[in-house]
């Protein structure tokens, strides 16, 4: 982060000029990460007190690290459950201890994904779709999930029910962050840097969604499922993809997508479409869509007719 600094400043600006961020001391360290997995009360097992020690060295006082770990052990908080915590110990990279670096911080985002639930990790992997710091508004998250299969009813729970529930854990875990909220709790939310460019990887490497724009270029696009467009200038990305297999389809570029627009008759398979901000789509646009579960139109004009925006 210095050498960005340095070379970002004029050359004028001295070494005085440089403000340097200090990582957390032991004890700010140590609140931090008691006040998440134990709550107000701080009670640590003696168990754990040596383990959780050699955890917050190698977290090397970087408050996201500290965060990231205890949001991980905060559901094995039991004296028995010291076999776990040695396990995260010694699946933290050696150097975040001595010299704790961006790339031993995405050691240990990588350790906090690999650990999530199988249907939270589904859910925190969709969010790869929307650009970086990018608010998220809740329910529109939520129907998505639905639409796109990665939450039912269970337990005499609607899927709306269940959604949220999802939604309230990855937000408990700290690898979901509340973006505004009111006086209903969270309205909107978004995803940390780091977490995004982890779980954007894996995605793009899974084939779980495919990107245009953004912070990936020249991908191949096979057996596209799930494509999200990013930023101004993207019409050619676009121009000779298949895209018969599509089933979501989301733009986040507010104009110059005739040519995407004129495609959709092709998505025979569409089921999710979210055009919000998309300035230029019109209501011949979705007349041959029949298939679709949910989809959001731009708020700035009348929703096509016959169709209704979630």
């Amino acid at each position: 982060m210095e050498t960005v600094a340095k070379a970002c400043s004029p050359a004028s600006i001295s070494e005085d000029n440089i403000c340097r961020i200090q990582h957390l001391g032991p004890r700010d360290s140590e609140k931090i990460f008691l006040n998440r997995v134990f709550g107000a009360n701080n009670a640590c097992p003696e168990e754990l007190k040596e383990v959780k020690n050699n955890i917050l060295k190698k977290c090397g006082g970087l408050p996201l690290a500290i965060i990231s770990m205890a949001s991980l052990l905060a559901n094995y908080k039991s004296p028995g459950s010291v076999d776990m915590w040695n396990r995260v110990w010694n699946s933290i990279g050696s150097q975040m201890e001595i010299n704790p670096t961006l790339e031993g911080m995405r050691q240990i985002i990588i350790l906090s994904y690999n650990h999530l639930p199988y249907h939270l990790k589904a859910c925190f992997m969709y969010l790869s779709i929307f650009p970086e710091d990018y608010l998220i508004d809740k329910h529109r998250l939520l129907y998505r999930w639905i639409a796109e299969g990665l939450v039912s009813e269970k337990r005499g729970l609607t899927s709306l029910e269940v959604a949220e529930a999802y939604l309230d854990e990855l937000l408990s875990r700290n690898v979901v962050k509340p973006g505004s909220v009111d006086y209903n709790g969270v309205t909107e939310c978004c995803v940390h840097d780091m977490m995004l460019e982890v779980i954007l990887s894996n995605a793009l490497e899974e084939n779980f969604i495919s990107l245009v724009g953004g912070p990936c270029r020249g991908l191949s696009y096979d057996n596209i499922r799930r494509l999200s467009i990013h930023g101004y200038g993207q019409r050619a990305g676009i121009e000779g993809m298949s895209m018969q297999h599509v089933r979501s389809l989301s733009t986040f570029c507010p104009e110059g997508q005739f040519k995407l627009l004129d495609r959709l008759k092709e998505l025979t398979l569409l089921r999710v479409l979210d055009l919000e901000g998309c300035k230029d789509v019109k209501n011949h646009h979705m007349e041959q869509i029949l298939e679709l579960e949910t989809y959001t139109l731009p708020q700035n004009r009348a929703s096509a007719t016959g169709f209704w925006a979630c």
